[in-house]
């Protein structure tokens, strides 16, 4: 999950979690009315997944720094 970085068996598109999985750390990021995007806590810009992609991210729109787990 995205949100909270388990791997447990739940809902990952309606996870709400302020905590990781096993309750070490403060969570990062949310969902916004459940889409997929994903936005930081602190900032509420859009996070980039798209480095996980086979092809990478090839966005000119922002700078070239991945926030990642």
């Amino acid at each position: 999950c995205a949100i909270c970085l388990g791997r447990h068996p739940h809902r990952v598109f309606t996870c709400d979690a302020r905590k990781t999985w096993d309750q070490a750390h403060d969570t990062i990021t949310k969902r916004v009315d459940k889409n997929l995007p994903l936005v930081l806590v602190s900032s509420g810009q859009t996070l980039c997944g798209d480095w996980q992609r086979p092809a990478g991210c090839i966005s000119h729109s922002h700078d070239s720094r991945h926030l990642c787990s």
